[in-house]
């Protein structure tokens, strides 16, 4: 994902790993500042979360279209340039800056936000968006306010288990990951963890990592809250912000 800092539109610059990295294309990405992107199961399409911030390099991360603001999701075809679907959140959410995604397997589109607004306005910020349904509007998960505020206005990462069924969601300034259950959006608690932010799916769970503790994963998918530690040597590494599964 990158940014045409002269025009403001987003930007999907292509490569050849098999010809040393060399950039072959662009094109674009269907909104402003995209950030998250990935393959949907078909193979043929691309997902590119569009935060909807305009920056610039000589400002550093000042947002420079906050009353214009308007994140998205866009459905991007991979054999040509075009941008198949769109969907964002409505005039009300522009604010919410659509950041990080998961792909379930059947396709759809697990999201995360960071709101840019006053703190006290306090929007959902984890839903799923169909794009094989693009005519439907991307849906926000309900939470308790006091859970809702834990999160700060912020979700730094999003993931699925390998089941597709559970959804993780961290806030490193909250000091916490919110677990939902996909089908319904249902809120199953928090595990709690300083500056938690990468997180992906290992096994019938996650594992999460930490910029001040460490890594943990939970114990097992009927308690998704409960953390255990894989490897005690692993907590003397500051981990970044996020962290991808690989699988053979």
């Amino acid at each position: 994902s990158e940014n045409d800092t002269d025009g403001g539109d987003g930007i999907v610059g292509v490569w050849d790993a098999g010809r040393g990295w060399a950039r072959v294309g662009e094109r674009r990405s269907g909104g402003v500042g995209p950030h998250d992107l990935a393959i949907i199961p078909d193979g043929r399409h691309l997902v590119v979360a569009n935060g909807g911030i305009r920056t610039h390099p000589d400002t550093g991360r000042d947002i420079l279209n906050r009353d214009t603001m308007r994140p998205t999701l866009a459905l991007l075809a991979l054999d040509r340039d075009e941008i198949v679907a769109t969907a964002d959140l409505g005039r009300d959410l522009w604010l919410s800056s659509i950041r990080h995604i998961a792909i379930a397997p059947d396709g759809e589109v697990v999201f995360g936000c960071q709101f840019e607004g006053e703190a006290e306005v306090m929007p959902p910020l984890v839903g799923v968006w169909r794009p094989d349904r693009p005519a439907r509007s991307p849906v926000l998960w309900d939470m308790p306010d006091a859970a809702l505020a834990r999160l700060s206005d912020y979700v730094g990462s999003v993931a699925l288990d390998a089941s597709g069924r559970l959804v993780a969601a961290t806030s490193p300034r909250g000091g916490a990951t919110a677990f939902f259950e996909r089908a319904t959006g249902t809120w199953l608690g928090f595990a709690e963890l300083p500056d938690v932010c990468g997180v992906a799916a290992n096994g019938e769970g996650f594992l999460l990592t930490s910029g001040a503790a460490g890594v943990r994963r939970t114990d097992r998918v009927t308690a998704p809250t409960a953390l255990v530690d894989p490897n005690p040597a692993l907590a003397a590494t500051a981990w970044d912000n996020h962290l991808t599964a690989l699988r053979r």
